[in-house]
C-alpha cells in the first residue's frame, strides 16, 4: 500500500507554506459558519415550515451547499498539509464537491426560472403550472449532475485509456456553461420586468433574493468555475489559486443569511422575540398577497437593483 507523506508541522507555519495553512484556517472557518447557517435552514424547512414550490427549492439547495462546504473544507486542509493529494480519497472527496457545486448551480438556475415565469405570466403559470414541479426539477438536476460525474469518474479514473473520458469532461463543462447562461438570462428576465413594470407595486422578496443569489455567483462563485474550467486545458488564473477557493466557500456560505437579511423587521432590530421560523417563512412566501399584507402595517422599501 502507498504511504502518503505526514506534514511536517515544524516548517508548515513558514513562508509560502505558512500562508497556504492560514488561508486554509480563514476557508475552513468561512466554511464552519455557511455549514451552520445551511444546517440552520434544513432544520427550519425540513420540520419546521410548511413547505411551497420555493422552499423545496431552498432545501435542496441548502443541502447541496452545506455538502459542498463539508467536502471543500477537507480539500482545503488536505492541500495545506499535503495529505493524501491525488490518491482514490482525494480524487472521491473531489468527485463530490464538484457534484455538489454542480446540483447549487443548477438549483439556483432553477429558482431565477421559476421566479422569471412567476414575473412574466403572473396569471397563467400559477394555474397551468404542474403541482410537483419543485420537486421534479430539484430530483432531474440531483440525478443530472449525479450521472454526469459518475460516468466522468468511472471512465476517467476507473477505466485507464477510455476514449469515453474526453467526451464526459466535454459534457460537464457544456452542462456548467449551460446552467449559468441559465441563471444570467432568467435574472436579466427578471430584472426588465421588475423594473419596467407597467403596474407600479412593491418588488415580493422573493425577487430580490433570486436577483441577489444571482449577483453573489456573478462575484464569488464564477471565479471557480472559471478556474477548474482552465486547469482542465492545462492552463492557469493570472490570480493566487486560493481567492476562487475562498470564494467557493463564500458563495455557499451567504445564501442563509441572505434570506434573513431581507426581511425589514429582522434587518432593523424589530423582530424581537418572533422566531426565526417565521421570519424565514415570510421572506419565502411567493406571490404578491404576503407582500401587501405586510405593506399595509409597515413603510415601503425597495432595493434598486
Amino acid at each position: 500500500m502507498d504511504e502518503y507523506p505526514t506534514p511536517d508541522f515544524d516548517t508548515v507555519f513558514d513562508g509560502e507554506e505558512g500562508l497556504t495553512v492560514w488561508l486554509a484556517a480563514v476557508a475552513l472557518l468561512i466554511a464552519v459558519v455557511g455549514l451552520v447557517g445551511n444546517g440552520l435552514i434544513l432544520w427550519l424547512l425540513g420540520f419546521r415550515i410548511r413547505k411551497n414550490p420555493i422552499s423545496v427549492y431552498v432545501l435542496n439547495l441548502a443541502a447541496a451547499e452545506a455538502l459542498f462546504l463539508s467536502s471543500h473544507s477537507i480539500l482545503c486542509v488536505g492541500d495545506a498539509f499535503d495529505i493524501f493529494e491525488h490518491s482514490p480519497s482525494w480524487l472521491g472527496v473531489n468527485s463530490i464537491t464538484d457534484l455538489a457545486y454542480s446540483v447549487a448551480l443548477g438549483l439556483r438556475a432553477a429558482i431565477c426560472t421559476e421566479l422569471c415565469l412567476w414575473a412574466l405570466y403572473p396569471c397563467e403559470y400559477p394555474r397551468r403550472r404542474p403541482q410537483h414541479t419543485s420537486g421534479a426539477a430539484c430530483g432531474g438536476v440531483w440525478a443530472l449532475a449525479s450521472l454526469l460525474w459518475g460516468s466522468q469518474l468511472i471512465f476517467c479514473l476507473g477505466i485507464e485509456g477510455s476514449g469515453l473520458c474526453l467526451v464526459t469532461v466535454v459534457a460537464e463543462k457544456a452542462y456548467l456553461l449551460l446552467l449559468t447562461t441559465l441563471l444570467f438570462v432568467a435574472s436579466l428576465a427578471l430584472v426588465l420586468r421588475v423594473r419596467c413594470g407597467v403596474r407600479r407595486r412593491r418588488r415580493p422578496r422573493l425577487y430580490r433574493l433570486a436577483l441577489l443569489t444571482a449577483l453573489v455567483f456573478l462575484l464569488c462563485g464564477l471565479p471557480p468555475e472559471v478556474q477548474h474550467f482552465l486547469e482542465t486545458f492545462g492552463l492557469e488564473l493570472l490570480i493566487p489559486s486560493w481567492i476562487p477557493q475562498l470564494l467557493a466557500n463564500v458563495n455557499c456560505s451567504a445564501n442563509p443569511f441572505l434570506y434573513f437579511f431581507l426581511d425589514r423587521r429582522f434587518r432593523q432590530g424589530r423582530r424581537g422575540r418572533e422566531p426565526l421560523r417565521l421570519v424565514l417563512q415570510r421572506v419565502l412566501e411567493h406571490g404578491m398577497e404576503g407582500e401587501e399584507r405586510e405593506a399595509s402595517q409597515d413603510t415601503s422599501w425597495e432595493t434598486s437593483f
